[in-house]
């Protein structure tokens, strides 16, 4: 169990580890002490919590297919520590980009295009379709 009043070097140290808002419920639980029911969705934060080892996600997909319902046009992406690639899938916006985190954190500069990212474009391209 985490015991938040313990001694931690790094308390209010950013974690470097990519995590989902699926994260918080089980994180929660484990916190309270409450067995996660089968079939939840995410993992505990609570052995990053206490700065044991994570193993964090290599990446995970997005995808977000809701007409009508609110004004982001119809995606699906994937994200690494280091890239994210999106591929618009709206008729109206097919458009894709790629965008390398460690370098552009504000996804600025948009890498689809380019001859040097060529085949982390495609990668990232396979995935999602994979995905």
């Amino acid at each position: 169990m985490y015991d938040a009043r313990q001694p931690d070097a790094l308390r209010g140290s950013p974690l470097r580890k990519s995590t989902l808002n699926i994260d918080l419920h089980p994180t929660l639980l484990e916190l309270c002490g409450v067995s996660m029911p089968e079939g939840t969705q995410g993992r505990s934060l609570v052995a990053q919590l206490k700065n044991e080892e994570h193993p964090g996600r290599e990446m995970f997909f997005i995808e977000h297919h809701f007409p009508d319902q609110c004004f982001i046009p119809s995606s699906e992406a994937i994200r690494t520590d280091r890239w994210k690639y999106i591929r618009y899938t709206d008729n109206a916006a097919p458009f894709e980009e790629l965008y390398d985190l460690q370098t552009d954190l504000h996804e600025v500069r948009n890498l689809a295009r380019s001859p040097q990212h060529r085949r982390q474009f495609q990668a990232m391209q396979q995935y999602c379709t994979r995905w």
